[in-house]
């Protein structure tokens, strides 16, 4: 994940924040951005779109313990990264 792709995505991911009733602040561009930077390579960034239009979002890291998972960013109940859609 880079700070480019995370870039070019501000406008469909601050339209997306706003739209959803379910989000939180720990689902905002800046605060998912930040997690990225400290992932180590291990993050992805799940996108859902229909059409040109993005309907949901989904940060996850990498975890590699005797088989492979994507599992959410979120640490208890500190930071809940549940999916972001409208």
């Amino acid at each position: 994940m880079t700070p480019e792709l995370t870039a070019s995505l501000a406008g469909d991911w601050d339209e997306l924040l706003q739209d959803s009733v379910s989000a939180t602040p720990f689902q905002s561009r800046a605060w998912v951005e930040a997690l990225l930077a400290e992932s180590h390579g291990r993050a992805r960034l799940i996108l859902i779109r229909e059409g040109e239009d993005l309907i949901g979002l989904f940060p996850v890291r990498l975890s590699f313990r005797g088989w492979r998972t994507a599992r959410s960013f979120g640490v208890g109940p500190s930071d809940y990264l549940h999916p972001l859609a409208r």
